[in-house]
């Protein structure tokens, strides 16, 4: 009986961390996620090189 209590204890842990992480997650809209992170280069916008002050010394 004592290793039901100790798995119901261990679920009940991760579920709390699960629940903590993922309200940590969503009150944060300002940072882009891994998936959208990793999908950044298929991205179909042409962007620009980058501008340089000096471009005239090559």
């Amino acid at each position: 009986m004592e290793v039901f209590a100790l798995t119901v204890f261990v679920s009940l842990m991760l579920a709390i961390l699960f629940a903590a992480l993922f309200v940590a997650e969503r009150v944060q809209p300002d940072q882009t996620t891994v998936e959208q992170a990793a999908l950044l280069p298929l991205d179909d916008e042409p962007q620009s090189p980058p501008h340089h002050a000096n471009n005239h010394n090559l």
